[in-house]
């Protein structure tokens, strides 16, 4: 018999299940618990079902108010204590054109198409050279951590983009023809994590470029 496995009965079964739901818990992980059906599960607790419903529609609102007013999804998600992805998810029908607007020329970012000629330099087989004398040059070791694999990356300890930048690189045979971009003391090895914690990693070298810092 259902509930009978891990001590269920019938005349507190209904208690029980009222008490996980209102904690949160989803009825797929109430009826691993109770092995009472989703179903059955459903016709106990249809009212607090109800008000979860209803209070989760209440926050989507209210994330959309306040993420309109500026905020961030990283601010708004403590403030209804929830997760960013359910700001994210809640907003994500206004999210869209703001990422629309952050194409091409309308990105502050943007610097004449030189992401396009990043993408080139770090697809020609001078880059995969340099890249790999880095590696052999470290021994395939992390120089933060210490840790050998093949999760590795080489950064550029001064930006790939500021070197771009300074010498007025707009094509791929300027790229191949400027020394400092193949200047293997420039590279290090680096996990990915740690490349995440260098001051230059993603838009850490926007601010660079634009402060000159």
């Amino acid at each position: 018999m259902r509930g009978k496995k891990l001590g269920f009965r019938h005349s507190n079964s209904i208690q029980e299940v009222r008490k996980l739901v209102s904690e949160g818990l989803s009825l797929q992980s109430v009826a691993l618990i109770t092995n009472i059906p989703p179903t059955t599960l459903r016709r106990m607790a249809t009212d607090i079902l109800k008000s979860r419903k209803e209070e989760w529609e209440r926050d989507q609102e209210r994330a959309r108010e306040l993420y309109q007013s500026g905020m961030t999804c990283s601010e708004v998600a403590p403030i209804l204590n929830r997760g960013r992805a359910f700001v994210e998810s809640a907003c994500k029908n206004i999210l869209r054109p703001w990422r629309e607007n952050m194409l091409g020329e309308k990105n502050p970012a943007w610097r004449g198409g030189k992401v396009d000629l990043r993408k080139q330099i770090r697809e020609s087989a001078k880059y995969k050279e340099w890249r790999k004398s880095v590696f052999e040059r470290d021994n395939y070791t992390c120089q933060i951590s210490g840790k050998k694999g093949n999760r590795l990356v080489v950064d550029h300890i001064k930006p790939f983009a500021l070197i771009l930048e300074e010498n007025n690189i707009t094509t791929l045979d300027e790229a191949l023809r400027c020394g400092e971009l193949w200047d293997i003391s420039n590279g290090t090895t680096l996990t990915e994590e740690a490349h995440k914690q260098t001051d230059t990693y993603g838009w850490r070298t926007y601010f660079k470029l634009r402060l000159k810092i």
